[in-house]
């Protein structure tokens, strides 16, 4: 008589069979830059899409395994189940952190904007300016 284990009885209350293999296909990635600002905006669009994604497909899980172990449950499922709810919470964790930091870069950038910034160029144009300003009136 084979020795049953938890492993056994997780595959069996989620309808697996452990015979059956399960065949992955990964598609080939390539990674270009197109420069700071365009990276930056790309990367923020492809971690997002890949973080909500996975608390989707996460609470998908979570649902399914919280019927089954209402039905009869192992301390695996239960552990499994606790440890994807962990997960679930910490990448919405990270997603806010991204929206912040996001938002925080947004108002440096409107901090930074060349009108307000003055430089010695601008500067030395502005006193140029008032000089030539100043010898109209006093010539003219």
């Amino acid at each position: 008589m084979k020795k049953r284990t938890n492993k056994d009885s997780f595959g069996e209350a989620l309808g697996l069979d452990p015979e059956d293999k399960v065949e992955i296909e990964l598609d080939d990635t390539s990674i270009t830059s197109h420069g700071t600002k365009e990276d930056i905006k790309e990367d923020y669009i492809k971690l997002r899409e890949s973080l909500i994604g996975s608390i989707i497909r996460s609470q998908e899980i979570i649902d399914v395994t919280a019927k089954e172990i209402k039905g009869g449950s192992s301390a695996m499922m239960v552990q499994s189940l606790s440890q994807l709810i962990k997960g679930v919470g910490d990448t919405a964790k990270v997603v806010l952190e991204l929206h912040e930091k996001i938002r925080k870069l947004d108002e440096v950038k409107e901090e930074e904007k060349p009108s307000e910034k003055k430089t010695i160029k601008t500067n030395l144009n502005d006193i140029i300016d008032i000089a030539r300003e100043r010898e109209k009136r006093m010539n003219g």
